[in-house]
């Protein structure tokens, strides 16, 4: 080797400036590397994510089965510690999902402007509130599984919600596209949430899965119209036995964007109104907690449960069809992790 040099050099004796450049240049590289590597941390650990933070069982009460988001059951407490509600100008309005200490995920379709319905594929920008209106007149709600409101204020030993505004977000391109795919929102949190009560979901995009899923769940606080009710106090959850593949949903739903996964709809069963932007998550056999998906649409929960409708499928959009778009928006740069 060293013989080798020594003839390049003879050859060339411009040689030595060019490794020198070369070291430099591979030098500079890592150490960019390095610093973005750091940076992501702050936000985004992969061996914290995914972790329930459940607590003492002083704090946890028995699943209340007549409490339900059509057919779910009392979430404990800590146990989707990265469930967050929205609320625009103080009405509550969707559920998001922290993917880090410092962002949440949640449906682009909540941002509508008040008074207008949505509509699949037939939207027009100016039905949304901007990306500026909402950084004015949005609030996240974390810290609790209980929202606490003045008509129904059983949320027992729970403890009461925090909150923190947003500085930055991301959903735009939804509205300019028609409202047919991209039902995906991105928001930056004013400060980290650091706390003990809340933790941040790991998202399946940045993970190499080698197992199948022990648990597929939903959660919300959205309406039980068997209980006459709009919203729920107490986070329920929702479990489905699988994943309908793409030809099965398509055979329940005409004209399906190519973003989307799909759960079974049953009559007595479903995510329902105020559960939009909700996670679909999965557990893996280690306990740890996935994002999958994000609720999109589905039938209504009071023609299902009055049987004026036939149950079809509940849509989400796809989180991993957007694995650059998250990293970007959430300053992350480590590799794929393999669980």
């Amino acid at each position: 080797m060293l013989k080798a040099m020594r003839l390049l050099i003879r050859m060339n004796p411009n040689i030595l400036i060019i490794f020198a450049f070369i070291f430099a240049f591979i030098k500079n590289v890592m150490l960019k590397q390095n610093i973005s590597t750091l940076f992501s941390e702050i936000y985004y650990d992969p061996r914290k994510c995914g972790i329930s933070v459940l607590r003492s069982k002083r704090y946890v009460r028995k699943p209340n089965y007549h409490l339900k988001v059509m057919g779910g059951t009392d979430v404990e407490t800590g146990e989707h510690p990265w469930t967050v509600a929205i609320y625009m100008n103080d009405v509550y309005c969707c559920v998001g999902t922290l993917i880090s200490n410092k962002h949440v995920i949640t449906a682009a379709h909540c941002f509508f402007r008040e008074g207008v319905k949505p509509s699949l594929g037939k939207c027009r920008p100016k039905q949304a509130i901007t990306e500026e209106e909402a950084l004015q007149h949005t609030k996240i709600m974390y810290g609790s599984k209980c929202l606490k409101r003045k008509k129904f204020s059983n949320c027992f030993n729970s403890k009461p919600m925090k909150t923190v505004g947003i500085i930055r977000a991301q959903y735009g391109r939804f509205f300019r596209q028609g409202c047919f795919g991209g039902d995906i929102a991105l928001l930056e949190l004013e400060h980290e949430i650091n706390e003990k009560d809340a933790n941040y979901i790991c998202l399946a995009s940045r993970i190499l899965l080698n197992e199948k899923f022990y648990t597929i769940q939903s959660v919300g606080w959205g309406s039980n119209p068997a209980m006459k009710r709009i919203l729920m106090n107490n986070l329920q959850k929702l479990e489905f036995h699988r994943l309908l593949d793409r030809n099965m949903c398509a055979e329940k739903i005409n004209n399906l964007p190519n973003d989307i996964l799909c759960t079974e709809e049953a009559h007595n069963r479903n995510v329902c109104l105020g559960d939009s932007g909700a996670g679909l998550m999965v557990q893996l056999h280690n306990g740890r907690w996935l994002l999958l998906g994000i609720v999109s649409y589905g039938s209504s929960c009071n023609k299902l449960l009055e049987k004026r409708a036939q149950p079809l499928a509940q849509v989400y959009t796809n989180v991993k069809m957007y694995r650059g778009e998250i990293d970007k928006f959430t300053e992350y740069f480590l590799p794929w992790e393999q669980v």
